[in-house]
C-alpha cells in the first residue's frame, strides 16, 4: 500500500547482476522506498539500505518484492513473500523444478498476493512489433535460435562457479534461455508439448546442458524448432515465422525485422537499450499490482513451466 506520499515499499531479494539492474532502474525512475534483503552477504555498491532476516522483512511490511536471487531459491523465497501478502515480481524461471509451485499458487490465492513471472523480452519493441505483424496470420512454421558464449556473459567472474554452469542450481540452456519458450507462447500461442534433445557439446559448463534442440507443438496445431546454446562464439538471437503468404524474421540482437507479405518486403529498425525494455516491464508490473490476471501471472505461466521442466528432466 502506498504511503501518504504515494510511495511503495519495495524489497529486493538478491543483488546479483539482474537484481542490481532492477534496483538501479527502480531508483532512477521512481521515488519508492527500496530495501535489500541480504541473508548471507552484507553491504552493496548501490548504497541500498539492507535487512538480514525475514523477521525484519515482515516488520518492514513491503508492498512489493522483487525475487532476483539464484534460481534454486526462487520458489521458497516467493512462498515467504506471498505469506507477507506482498506483490511478487518473480524473475524467470519460476524455479528449477515443479516442487513447491502448487503451494506457492495456493498461498498467493489465499493471501491475494499477485505473482508476475518476468520474461522481459516480451517488452522489446522488435517483439511487440512482431506480434502485431502476425495478428490474424495463419502460422505455418516457426524457428527460433538463441546462441551465445557463456564465459562472456559476466566479465570479471568465474563462469564455472555461477549457477548457469550447474544443473542442480537451475543452470543449463533449458532454464537459463527459457525466454525463447516464453516468446513462442507470446507470439504463436499455448504450447502443447516440448520434445527434443539436450546435452553437453563442450566443457563450458560443470554439468549442465550447453545446447538443446527442441520441437514444439502448439495447441493450434503449428510447429516450431528452437535451438539454444551457450557454447558458440557466434552470437545469434532471432525468431523466423513463416505464415500463409509470407514471413517475418526478427533479430533480437540487431533489433531489426524483415517482413515479407506477398510481393512486398520491408526492413524495420527498432533500436532499444536494455534498460528501456526492462523499465517497460517494471511499469507494466507496477501498474497492475491489483490485477490478479495480469499478463504472465503464476497461474498462467506455470503451465508452460511444467512443460519446460518435463523436457529438461526427460529429454536425452
Amino acid at each position: 500500500m502506498k504511503n501518504a506520499k504515494g510511495k511503495l515499499r519495495i524489497l529486493i531479494c538478491g543483488l546479483g547482476s539482474i537484481g542490481k539492474k532492477h534496483a538501479r532502474i527502480l531508483r532512477k525512475s521512481y521515488k519508492h522506498e527500496l530495501m535489500a534483503l541480504r541473508i548471507k552477504d552484507k553491504g552493496n555498491d548501490l548504497g541500498l539500505p539492507e535487512i538480514s532476516s525475514w523477521k525484519e522483512a515482515k516488520e518492514w511490511m513491503p508492498d512489493v518484492v522483487f525475487v532476483t536471487n539464484p534460481t534454486k531459491y526462487h520458489i521458497q523465497t516467493a512462498k515467504k513473500v506471498a505469506q507477507l501478502g506482498a506483490a511478487i515480481f518473480l524473475e524467470k524461471p519460476i524455479g528449477h523444478s515443479m516442487a513447491g509451485v502448487a503451494e506457492l499458487e495456493r498461498i498467493c490465492l489465499k493471501k491475494k498476493s499477485i505473482c508476475y513471472v518476468a520474461y522481459p523480452l516480451r517488452f522489446l519493441p522488435v517483439i511487440q512489433k512482431t506480434k502485431e505483424l502476425l495478428k490474424n496470420k495463419k502460422i505455418l512454421h516457426t524457428r527460433a535460435v538463441c546462441s551465445s558464449y557463456l564465459p562472456s556473459w559476466r566479465p570479471g567472474t568465474d563462469y564455472r562457479k555461477n549457477y548457469s554452469s550447474r544443473y542442480q542450481e537451475g543452470g543449463g540452456v533449458v532454464l537459463d534461455l527459457s525466454h525463447e519458450f516464453d516468446l513462442m507462447t507470446y507470439l504463436i500461442g499455448p504450447v502443447k508439448s516440448i520434445m527434443g534433445v539436450k546435452g553437453r557439446a563442450s566443457n563450458i559448463t560443470v554439468d549442465a546442458e550447453d545446447f538443446a534442440d527442441c520441437l514444439i507443438r502448439f495447441e493450434n496445431g503449428s510447429l516450431a524448432n528452437v535451438h539454444l546454446n551457450f557454447m558458440s562464439q557466434k552470437a545469434e538471437r532471432y525468431v523466423h515465422v513463416d505464415f500463409k503468404g509470407g514471413y517475418v524474421k526478427s533479430d533480437l540482437i540487431a533489433n531489426t525485422i524483415i517482413f515479407c507479405n506477398g510481393t512486398k518486403r520491408k526492413i524495420l529498425r527498432l533500436p532499444c537499450k536494455r534498460d528501456n525494455y526492462l523499465l517497460k516491464q517494471t511499469n507494466y508490473f507496477l501498474n497492475h499490482l491489483n490485477n490478479p490476471k495480469l499478463m504472465n501471472n503464476l497461474s498462467e505461466a506455470k503451465d508452460l513451466f511444467a512443460k519446460i521442466i518435463s523436457f529438461r528432466e526427460k529429454s536425452i
